[in-house]
């Protein structure tokens, strides 16, 4: 990789994860002056954890994803991690990302969940099985709702990179991606 490649690969991994973190702060300064609830301030640490699903795509051009959402959450702070498992249109894919979190009761109804941190995802083509991954900061931020025993959830997590892969020319091509979620968890 020539040294304008990896520079350009430096520069878009350092803005992301900045944007990422400013994110975050921006969340915590907002729901402040709005009139937030602030979670309790149980000493216990709770975990969570949830089933993803998500659709890319419309018509004969459809990409399906299946995930799970775990980790844990003491008073306003926590850490956690997402993985999706995809298929369909010529291509599967996987992604994995961790991080912090921070939760915010917007409304006794509604909480809000923020998580910046590092994610990868990797597709490889069906047919030839070629494959190239992405490795960077990623973001995500879910509305969660109980209802009963269960909460449902309304989300979306990004990412950002370079790619990296068999196919990948020298120089280094940004990549990115972002999915929508619908699930339900504890």
């Amino acid at each position: 990789m020539n040294r304008s490649a990896v520079l350009h690969s430096r520069r878009t991994r350092a803005s992301a994860w900045f944007a990422s973190l400013l994110l975050s702060l921006l969340m915590v300064w907002g729901t402040e002056g709005a009139g937030a609830q602030t979670p309790p301030s149980d000493p216990t640490v709770q975990p969570h954890g949830s089933v993803l699903v998500g659709q890319a795509g419309t018509g004969t051009a459809v990409h399906r994803w299946l995930g799970l959402n775990a980790g844990v959450v003491h008073g306003r702070w926590g850490l956690a991690g997402e993985v999706h498992r995809g298929g369909g249109n010529g291509f599967s894919s996987m992604y994995l990302g961790a991080g912090p979190l921070i939760r915010h009761s917007v409304h006794p109804r509604l909480e809000v969940r923020v998580f910046t941190g590092i994610g990868h995802y990797r597709e490889q083509l069906d047919r030839d099985r070629r494959s190239r991954s992405v490795t960077g900061p990623t973001a995500g931020m879910q509305f969660r709702v109980p209802a009963g025993p269960i909460v449902v959830l309304l989300g979306a997590t990004g990412w950002l990179g370079s790619h990296q892969g068999e196919d990948t020319p020298e120089e280094a091509i940004p990549g990115r991606g972002l999915r929508l979620l619908l699930g339900v968890g504890r």
